[in-house]
């Protein structure tokens, strides 16, 4: 027997659409869904439809080639200036970031010789940054298979069922008027 779906459209800011399709990858890997093809092929039809509008994201989410190079003489500039323990080590915090208070002026410095050098590759990321930021806040019409809310995996999180909300078919939320 040929299964029969309805596709529907919506539009939403591609935030949106980014948090939706997180959310569909995690659901494919919850047992529930093992033995339930119905659900598991709604779910992969989705992610196709989505996925061509997020290939524009990851091409802004790139980093530039320029950029290796940066960090890397970053990361030397860092070790060279950062503040040391009583047995020569970089004292770090939490994080993982170096503490550079001693050399502070030596480094900063440095590190405006080092973006000079690197202009071209720094600029080409904070375009890609404030494109992809961009793209993010645009909105864009995405076709999908609705989601039967009696169908959801019980083990969803509330992350996840608030990500796909504008997917989920068969529940009505009637709010208040408000006058």
């Amino acid at each position: 027997m040929t299964q029969k779906f309805t596709v529907k459209e919506t539009t939403l800011k591609m935030r949106r659409v980014s948090e939706i399709s997180a959310a569909l990858r995690a659901f494919k890997d919850m047992p529930v869904l093992k033995d339930n093809n119905y659900l598991k092929f709604k779910i992969a039809r989705n992610r196709i439809y989505i996925r061509d509008e997020l290939m524009a994201l990851e091409e802004y989410n790139k980093t530039p080639s320029g950029i290796k190079d940066y960090d890397s003489e970053y990361a030397i500039l860092c070790r060279k200036f950062c503040d040391k323990d009583e047995n020569g080590k970089p004292i770090v915090d939490e994080k993982g970031n170096f503490s550079i208070v001693g050399n502070l002026v030596e480094f900063s410095d440095e590190q405006k010789v080092l973006r000079k050098k690197h202009k071209e590759a720094l600029d080409e990321l904070e375009e890609n940054k404030r494109c992809f930021n961009e793209l993010l806040d645009s909105e864009v019409t995405i076709l999908y298979i609705p989601l039967p809310y009696d169908d959801l995996p019980e083990d969803a999180s509330t992350e996840q069922i608030e990500a796909i909300m504008p997917i989920i078919d068969g529940i009505e939320v009637i709010e208040p008027d408000k006058k």
